[in-house]
């Protein structure tokens, strides 16, 4: 077995970590890790074992034994089998003191959780492949998280910074908790998020209540209500809603929400519709169920009239929006200056021989009278001679 110096790895232990506590504050244990190395030494004393794997995580190193890591750890274990140091974090979101606690839960210890570090232990225990862990966590969450808003209150801001690493489903049910009881002012946090960030958590929310929509559809109306994001940001947001899996009174809401996408109010005028359509098609003989096919038939027609005029409102906008854009491509484009015509008027003595061509055409096909030897154009009535008159035979 290769030594700490062929490892590359600086040789130190635990507790010389400890001593120069004064002298470097960032390397100082925290409770957890100091409870940890009481149970490391009285392991090592009970076995006669030493530590032989080095886990090192932020700024601190952990002399550890393999074989208790390995027991309860499936990521320890397949780590340590091949190396004797291990560098959990990063790439893996966990902080020192989450993984001391999880560490010492190895060697048998109980976690102390709470609201606020209860969604940190269940993301520890997801990465670290720890399910005796992970289930501890979930049913303290459970029996003492999410039952009360003000614990919730707590744990979110936890599950939202651990989106991406697992910490999305009890940040859904924290959300829940706090819609619950009516507290939208504390879905600040959710409000602070990316867009990127949302997604995932709606993807939870998703999970969470897969055939109801109606957590989602409120969540995401106050997200988008005080958020600065362009339009096709909105659009993926308001994509992950539908519409049709919404109840009469978030459906009620959602048509009166002008910032409701309009193809979302259709999607869900026609999955009302359609609602409205089977009660109809049961059908029904009692005085109760022919007051309830009544409401669903007039229903109905109210349904088709708001979705005609829906209909007429975006056929109107696209219009509108074709006119803009032949406006702004006509205003993009250079129109040519038209071509300029001249015409000269020639005096009379400017007189071409194809001016005088042109003349004599013209006495040539209008009638000719002779004067004398010349032939002229009559252009007055003295031009032209009076008409002869002839007797006629009959009245000889």
């Amino acid at each position: 077995m290769r030594g700490w110096n062929d490892l590359g790895v600086v040789e130190t232990i635990y507790e010389d970590e400890r001593e120069d506590a004064s002298t470097s504050p960032s390397s100082a244990p925290s409770p957890s890790s100091s409870s940890l190395q009481t149970r490391v030494d009285e392991w090592s004393r009970a076995t006669g074992c030493n530590a032989d794997v080095s886990v090192r995580v932020q700024n601190q190193c952990f002399l550890l034994h393999k074989e208790r890591l390995a027991s309860r750890s499936g990521y320890l274990r397949r780590m340590t089998e091949s190396a004797a140091v291990v560098v959990v974090s990063p790439p893996l979101p966990v902080a020192a003191e989450t993984f001391a606690a999880a560490a010492e839960f190895c060697y048998g210890g109980d976690v102390v959780l709470s609201p606020s570090n209860v969604v940190q232990m269940r993301v520890a225990a997801g990465l670290l492949e720890m399910a005796e862990m992970a289930e501890t966590a979930e049913e303290y969450f459970s029996r003492a998280v999410r039952p009360f808003a003000e614990s919730a209150a707590v744990a979110l801001p936890h599950g939202l910074g651990l989106l991406g690493a697992g910490g999305g489903p009890m940040a859904s049910r924290c959300v829940e908790t706090l819609c619950a009881a009516g507290g939208g002012a504390r879905l600040r946090a959710v409000c602070a998020l990316s867009a990127a960030d949302f997604r995932l958590l709606a993807a939870s929310l998703r999970e969470l209540h897969p055939r109801c929509h109606d957590l989602l559809f409120r969540v995401v109306d106050q997200y988008l209500e005080g958020g600065k994001l362009t339009e096709e940001e909105k659009g993926r947001i308001w994509g992950e809603v539908d519409s049709r899996k919404l109840t009469a009174g978030e459906l009620a809401r959602l048509v009166r929400n002008h910032r409701v996408p309009l193809r979302l109010v259709v999607q869900a005028m026609a999955a009302e519709q359609q609602r409205a359509r089977r009660v109809v098609l049961g059908g029904a003989t009692t005085l109760g169920g022919i007051l309830r096919r009544d409401a669903a038939l007039r229903q109905e027609a109210h349904l088709k009239a708001a979705m005609r005029a829906t209909g007429n409102r975006i056929r109107a906008l696209e219009r509108e929006l074709a006119e803009m854009k032949t406006q702004l491509r006509m205003s993009s484009l250079e129109i040519a200056p038209p071509r300029s015509f001249s015409c000269r008027f020639f005096a009379p003595e400017e007189k071409t021989p194809a001016r005088k061509t042109l003349v004599q055409g013209l006495r040539d096909a209008f009638g000719k009278t002779k004067t004398g030897s010349e032939t002229h154009i009559a252009s007055s009535p003295e031009d032209y001679p009076p008409p002869r008159h002839r007797r006629h035979r009959s009245f000889a």
